[in-house]
């Protein structure tokens, strides 16, 4: 029911607070630019497999 109910808004929702989280990640251990580009690849890598 409750998904019927949020339809495209749960995975909208849900992409939105990883992409949050490994930006806060990211800022909390203070990774400069070239650190960032290679998490943050990383990342949307591992998303889409």
């Amino acid at each position: 029911q409750l998904y019927r109910a949020l339809g495209i808004y749960l995975p909208l929702i849900t992409v939105n607070c990883a992409i949050l989280g490994a930006s806060l990640f990211m800022v909390e251990r203070r990774y400069d630019l070239a650190e960032s580009v290679v998490y943050g690849f990383g990342s949307g890598l591992g998303w889409a497999l």
